[in-house]
């Protein structure tokens, strides 16, 4: 068999394992669902913009800062009952203008990437909260997740939330509004997020079935047909329709012959026939070999 080079796919094995795909789909599908119920609740607010997931990343975390924007600005998040340490972050500049679409100002489309003042931050948090809401309440587990707001970080690419390898998923949500678009992206620790879907999003397990100590007893209990041969015999099909009460059909069994039991179709016990009282009977005379093959237990005529 002979491969061709160009349908083979390189793999960098320096680069961080990749989510596993039944999280990661759960993952998504979270996302995508916290993205609707958010607009939902920022349109309360009278902030009327379109967010969507745009795609999730798998990147070390010199890659993940890499991706971060300088200068950006960003805000820890907890996630989970364990409260993991996450961050979102976005420019400065679109972050300005969200809280301008959000007090019913005039956005200029010449607005900087200087530092947010303290109000704008507090606006900030305040769109944030509604979108860790959001997401709390989309959550697939059977509960809403526990996501609270920590503190916020000026310089997200100097970060040093994290310890050094740690592999991080990136997810990049587009905004899109009247002034245009950008996005926002959430920093999440990957180990942390695959072991908190796999436990809180996995299936329940099914029950644990308890062997019965009655199961023997109820084994020796149980009722097995048993068949016991006359004979034989071959009719044609004028002979079949032709029968009347009263005839008589000859078996190729011999009177003189010992009858099978059967069990299931096998032959397992070899008799006599007799009677006790009105009720036909038969008397064992030899248990059979249960792998015996048929040609050996049949009778010899």
């Amino acid at each position: 068999m002979t491969i061709k080079h160009d349908s083979l796919e390189s793999v960098d094995f320096r680069k961080p394992r990749r989510l596993a795909a039944a999280p990661r789909r759960t993952l998504e599908s979270w996302m995508s669902d916290g993205c609707t119920l958010t607009v939902e609740r920022w349109r309360r607010l009278n902030l009327d913009v379109k967010l969507s997931l745009d795609r999730t990343l798998t990147l070390s975390l010199d890659s993940a800062l890499e991706s971060f924007a300088d200068p950006g600005w960003g805000m820890q998040a907890g996630v989970g009952v364990s409260s993991f340490m996450t961050l979102i972050t976005s420019r400065p500049r679109w972050l300005r203008s969200m809280v301008k679409l959000l007090l019913g100002e005039e956005s200029s489309a010449e607005q900087t990437d200087a530092p947010l003042t303290a109000i704008e931050e507090s606006m900030i948090e305040l769109l944030l909260q509604e979108f860790m809401t959001g997401f709390s309440d989309a959550w697939p587990g059977a509960e809403p997740l526990p996501i609270r707001l920590r503190e916020s970080v000026r310089r997200p690419r100097r970060t040093r939330l994290y310890p050094p390898h740690t592999t991080l998923t990136i997810a990049s949500f587009q905004i899109e509004s009247s002034v245009g678009s950008d996005h926002l992206l959430w920093a999440l620790p990957q180990q942390d997020i695959e072991d908190l879907v796999e436990i809180e999003c996995a299936p329940p397990d099914l029950p644990r079935v308890v062997p019965s100590p009655d199961i023997p007893r109820l084994v020796r209990a149980m009722t097995v047909p048993m068949t016991v041969e006359l004979g034989n015999v071959t009719l044609s099909m004028a002979e079949l329709t032709s029968l009347q009460t009263g005839d008589v059909i000859v078996l190729d069994q011999s009177s003189t012959h010992p009858l099978f039991a059967r069990i299931g179709g096998a032959m397992k016990f070899q008799g006599r026939p007799g009677r006790i009282g009105t009720q036909r009977c038969l008397e064992i005379e030899q248990i059979l070999d249960n792998d015996a093959p048929l040609s050996v237990l049949a009778p010899k005529l």
